[in-house]
């Protein structure tokens, strides 16, 4: 059985910060929330590092519904880094804002 604590969803302090297990959490311009000193630990992998352990080498933790901002355990997934490129890049096409982004940069 996992502890209740374990499973404790970050608290969002304000539009920038988020709290998890007594650390604040800052965002990044990426969306991605990020500790300061000392460790500049990310979010998200902490979250999942609580519950399942260590993430082996060459993995990334995905965020399932492609909100960087829903650290939930229910939103992140493990992937290979292969696999997570892969699933980012669908993400991005999917997203017409992104693409014309692309696109216009590109052309």
């Amino acid at each position: 059985m996992i502890p209740d604590w374990i499973l404790t969803e970050p608290a969002v302090v304000d539009k920038f910060t988020q709290a998890y297990l007594g650390r604040r959490y800052f965002r990044k311009k990426t969306g991605h929330y990020r500790s300061s000193n000392p460790h500049y630990q990310y979010l998200h992998r902490v979250v999942w590092q609580m519950c399942c352990g260590c993430i082996p080498a060459e993995h990334d933790i995905h965020h399932v519904d492609g909100n960087r901002s829903n650290n939930t355990l229910l939103n992140l997934q493990m992937l290979s880094h292969s696999e997570h490129a892969s699933q980012s890049n669908k993400n991005r096409w999917a997203d017409p804002e992104w693409r014309r982004h692309f696109l216009s940069k590109h052309q």
